[in-house]
């Protein structure tokens, strides 16, 4: 039903533990930390980024295609890795500034 990106972000912040028991509630419990908030902020930033992309023809089908299928191998391919799954949200950040940077052509001005 959800897809395993979801679940992998689910297992990054802790809100199951490896029984699959639900440990925590994301909205009654505030000790997340800020690498759990900032996870979730580059999450739903990826989706959008990539909706806003599509939606002014900014990005192509084929931009779309890379960009989800990369997220989707960092998903199921850093837990092989040695600390993999920690830096999950710092590859969704980096798909974010690579967003960025493909949509509005340069980085954003906050003046």
């Amino acid at each position: 039903m959800w897809p395993k990106q979801f679940w992998c972000l689910v297992e990054i912040l802790g809100l199951l533990d490896a029984a699959g028991n639900k440990a925590a509630q994301a909205f009654d419990s505030f000790s997340m930390g800020s690498a759990g908030l900032a996870a979730w902020i580059a999450h739903i930033a990826f989706w959008v980024l990539l909706t806003y992309g599509w939606f002014w023809a900014e990005l192509g089908v084929r931009g779309i295609a890379i960009l989800l299928s990369s997220g989707l191998l960092d998903c199921s391919g850093l837990p092989h890795v040695p600390y993999g799954p920690a830096m999950f949200s710092s590859f969704v950040a980096v798909l974010d500034v690579a967003l960025v940077f493909l949509i509005f052509k340069g980085d954003l001005r906050l003046n």
